[in-house]
């Protein structure tokens, strides 16, 4: 995102002048896979008490664990996201 700043030289002397700086922030993140909660990559059954200890506990952790917890992606942990899992688990084809 763009981040521009602008103030007084000096805030006691407003009529010293004014310091404008300009410029872009950039990151990178990698963004973790539904459903994958000891973050290893893989959505397997290694990934069920990870995912039972954030469901339960969701502020004891992260963005990322409650993000790959939170299957439907509604800023809720709840039944739904536990159905959702199972099925990742059992069929495949968890949600990016």
């Amino acid at each position: 995102f763009n981040q521009n700043v602008s103030g007084p030289l000096d805030p006691n002397n407003p009529d010293l002048g004014t310091l404008t700086t300009t410029g872009t922030i950039r990151g990178q993140v990698t963004v973790p896979r539904r459903g994958d909660a000891d973050l290893d990559g893989v959505v397997d059954g290694r990934d069920i008490q990870p995912f039972m200890n954030v469901l339960l506990d969701p502020g004891a952790y992260g963005w990322q664990q409650r993000f790959v917890v939170d299957m439907n992606d509604d800023d809720a942990f709840d039944l739904a996201d536990v159905t959702q899992f199972v099925a990742c688990l059992v069929v495949g084809g968890c949600p990016d």
